[in-house]
């Protein structure tokens, strides 16, 4: 399970790394954004939990309509937004 900060893109059909990213992006709900915290992600057949391939700071791409959660917190004076994705719903990494 992975909690992601959504990261503020001025013009989201380009990363700041130039990969463009077409206009599928908008009609598919994708998302990029950093991975704040990492957990286990799920319990195999033998009872052992399966620890998460991303570590904190990875940037990530997700379909915003797979989250699990949303959390609002306002931190000194400002809005964040979080969100709670599972590691499989990840659709890719993402390099910014």
């Amino acid at each position: 399970m992975l909690l992601v900060k959504p990261v503020n893109q001025e013009n989201p059909q380009v990363t700041s790394s130039g990969i463009y990213l077409p206009e599928m992006q908008k009609k598919n709900n994708l998302t990029v954004g950093e991975v704040v915290r990492v957990g286990t992600d799920y319990m195999n057949a033998e009872g052992n939990w399966i620890e998460s391939e991303f570590k904190e700071g990875d940037y990530v791409v997700f379909k915003l309509h797979n989250m699990i959660d949303e959390v609002k917190e306002v931190l000194e004076g400002s809005a964040l937004t979080l969100y709670l994705v599972p590691s499989a719903e990840v659709v890719a990494r993402a390099i910014i």
